[in-house]
């Protein structure tokens, strides 16, 4: 398991919690009314200055909410986890990635948690018994109940993730489109729904450039199954699509930048 799958994930729990500032204690058992008071929620540096008692309350109430709606997606995804505690560093890791955390890595998410080391996310993220398909699926449907819409647009793009080393899956030197030069650099196609109700991650597949497709001991070392082959990003974003009109998801249009508009193979795929 990858932490792309949670960074998919993040968006539908971000339907539901859209104060950051509030979520930067809630995985240290603060209570949401503990955070109001000590004044957390404020702006720059957690200073409160002149906030009257109401506003203090409405904002109290509004945390319960947004505590108490986090707790449903955690207790909506459970059956993806086979024991209590993945769920657990699943919250955890959910409300650590929504937080306004300068560094988010296995270290900084642990310590916002609470743990002494990051032994805890590591083995959730690549010893877990949990299924990530199974998990963006459930995303993939929170979005449509949320945000579906018949006139809704599907929208095919990549990110990058620069990395050092080359022991990151699929790393290699790549285009990065954050600093718009060759980066050494993970790739993901990622698959964004749009609506008048708003927009968010549905789907995504990290790309393996030929150098490793071509490398199976590399792979093997990796944990890159057996049966995965070499597939353009235009490839990638042809299955994303499929998977989403098996799932019933409401759009009219696709839209994609040139790299992708221009492939034949999307083209008359989507015709």
């Amino acid at each position: 398991m990858d932490m792309m799958t949670l960074l998919v994930s993040i968006p539908a729990a971000a339907l539901l919690l859209s104060a950051l500032p509030l979520l930067s204690a809630l995985g240290a058992g603060t209570t949401a009314a503990d955070l109001v008071v000590r004044g957390i929620w404020g702006c720059a540096g957690g200073v409160r200055s002149g906030v009257s008692d109401a506003i203090i309350e409405d904002m109290t109430e509004q945390a319960d909410v947004w505590a108490g709606d986090l707790e449903r997606w955690v207790d909506r995804v459970a059956p993806v986890f086979s024991r209590p505690e993945p769920r657990e560093v699943y919250r955890q890791m959910v409300v650590g990635l929504l937080s306004p955390l300068a560094k988010k890595n296995g270290w900084t998410l642990a310590e916002h948690a609470g743990h002494a080391h990051p032994g805890r996310v590591q083995s959730f993220l690549f010893r877990g018994a949990w299924d990530a398909v199974v998990l963006e699926g459930h995303v993939r449907d929170l979005v449509v109940e949320e945000l579906g819409d018949p006139a809704g647009v599907l929208i095919v793009d990549d990110t990058q993730m620069i990395k050092k080393g080359d022991k990151s899956v699929g790393v290699a030197p790549q285009h990065c489109g954050a600093t718009n030069q060759v980066e050494n650099c993970q790739v993901a196609v990622m698959l964004t729904y749009a609506s008048v109700h708003g927009h968010a991650f549905i789907g995504h597949r990290l790309y393996l450039p030929k150098r490793w497709t071509s490398d199976r001991e590399r792979c093997r070392e990796a944990g890159v199954p057996k049966d995965v082959v070499f597939a353009t990003k235009p490839e990638q974003a042809v299955e994303l699509l499929a998977e989403a009109d098996a799932a019933g998801v409401p759009y009219e249009w696709v839209a994609a930048d040139g790299g992708y508009g221009f492939s034949l193979v999307l083209s008359f795929t989507t015709c």
